[in-house]
């Protein structure tokens, strides 16, 4: 239940403690951010647990994105993509995430200005990689989430998803908005 307006990263769901087991993000409002939860997972020489995060829970929050107002204040890289829920894409240790569930939140993109290059990777639920860095995601269930006006996919992979990955009944409304 918090409110949280006008960060970069709304909000960056860690795995990077001894133990990141039970973790719960629920019912908070997140606006006018770049990017709205970003989920890190890292390997630390002092961790016990073969995970980085494990049994996580996304559930029932707002998240409104408006990158073109941090595109103009020169604070983020203007071709920057900007996610509503995404997964660090160049972790630098990476560590697997076991039990990740993202239901039933309601994220929007505000739109307007000129699209960018970053639009076209800029999504509603993104996990994704470059430089060939992947983190194992086990046990995924993406369900009943609301993504209107994403920038580019609504929804987006391009690491191995495996065990157990569920994305079902989630409304997307005017994906693709960037051209």
């Amino acid at each position: 239940n918090n409110t949280i307006d006008e960060y970069a990263p709304g909000a960056i769901i860690t795995g990077m403690a001894i133990s990141s087991n039970r973790q719960l993000y629920d019912s908070n409002t997140i606006r006018n951010v770049m990017d709205g939860m970003m989920i890190n997972t890292q390997t630390w020489p002092s961790q016990t647990s073969a995970y980085g995060l494990q049994n996580v829970t996304i559930e029932n929050n707002q998240i409104t994105v408006n990158p073109l107002a941090w595109r103009r204040t020169a604070l983020v890289g203007y071709n920057q993509p900007s996610e509503a829920i995404f997964l660090n894409p160049n972790p630098y240790e990476p560590s697997p995430i076991n039990g990740l569930s993202i239901v039933n939140n309601q994220i929007t993109f505000s739109t307007g200005g000129t699209p960018v290059s970053g639009d076209a990777t800029s999504g509603g639920i993104v996990f994704w990689t470059y430089n060939d860095v992947q983190v194992p995601v086990s046990n995924l269930y993406i369900a009943q989430n609301t993504i209107t006006n994403a920038l580019g996919p609504a929804i987006w992979s391009n690491i191995t998803l495996t065990g157990g990955t569920t994305i079902q009944s989630n409304t997307i409304v005017d994906p693709a908005r960037s051209s």
